[in-house]
């Protein structure tokens, strides 16, 4: 089976050219590649494409499988993974770790049979990064099930010779009329309260304390799928990785003015002692 491209050009490059033009111009500001798992933006690569690229270009270059987690569930919904075998880019087709995906599955996690970008924008990243290694996909819920997800996902690789990595993808606050969401008013006021909220939940996962990010994505509405970094830094603490580093942020105000606007980050989980505030 083949998971077919779901998401329009709009979204990522068509073109392998295009694709490796990008990868490789974002590819050249990533000083360390030795995490074990990255916390990345899934927003269109216009918006935050380069901030992704440096969350998946942080990991092991020997990565020989990455699992992708997003969200965009509700809390208690059950975890969901892609069954199919082999996964479209624009680079050629990725193949699925059968073995971990039908754990997964043993777990209790559900076919995942929607179209969803937080995790489809990222697989054309991972395959120019990493073309020979193998993709899980999946999508977790903003609660303690994506603690217990990326606790099992680090027995896992402790008990396997393949190196794994784990990239949680989530976007930041989504601000403005647009969302429904203004508690800090218009104009540059709520620029500057979205900047505010968005610190306080890097620095939740920059310090590893995954319940305290949680609390405050689903309190104050600070990630839009923030169970997919949950399992990616309970993953790397499982590792041994106690903190993560700030690559970069941004806003889509970047990109463009708008009442409306989403803020995004990458964090890089490397070694025992590395740690960044933002």
């Amino acid at each position: 089976m083949l998971r077919r491209r779901a998401l329009p050009p709009g979204w990522y490059p068509s073109s392998p050219e295009a694709i490796r033009t990008f990868v490789d111009g974002a590819a050249s500001s990533v000083s360390s590649r030795t995490a074990v798992a990255a916390i990345s933006p899934h927003a269109g690569w216009r918006y935050s494409g380069a901030l992704a690229v440096q969350a998946v270009g942080s990991l092991h270059p020997d990565t020989s499988t990455v699992v992708v987690v997003g969200g965009h569930l509700r809390p208690r919904e059950a975890p969901l993974v892609a069954l199919e075998d082999e996964f479209e880019t624009p680079l050629g087709n990725m193949p699925a770790d059968v073995e971990i995906r039908d754990h997964l599955v043993e777990l209790g996690a559900k076919p995942d049979e929607r179209v969803d970008n937080s995790v489809e924008v990222l697989l054309p990243i991972v395959a120019a990064l990493f073309p020979e290694a193998r993709l899980v996909w999946l999508r977790v819920a903003p609660d303690t099930a994506a603690v217990e997800l990326g606790e099992f996902l680090g027995k896992f690789a402790a008990g396997t010779d393949h190196r794994f990595a784990v990239v949680g993808s989530t976007d930041l606050t989504h601000y403005g009329p647009a969302y429904r969401f203004s508690p800090g008013g218009s104009g540059d006021p709520g620029a500057a309260w979205t900047r505010q909220n968005d610190s306080e939940i890097i620095a939740a996962f920059c310090e590893n304390r995954v319940i305290a990010a949680l609390d405050h994505a689903n309190k104050n509405r600070s990630a839009c799928c923030s169970g997919g970094a949950v399992v990616a830094a309970t993953f790397a603490r499982a590792m041994g990785r106690r903190f993560g580093r700030l690559l970069g942020r941004g806003s889509s105000l970047d990109v463009r003015r708008d009442e409306s606007h989403v803020g995004y980050a990458s964090i890089a989980f490397s070694s025992s002692d590395d740690r960044s505030s933002p």
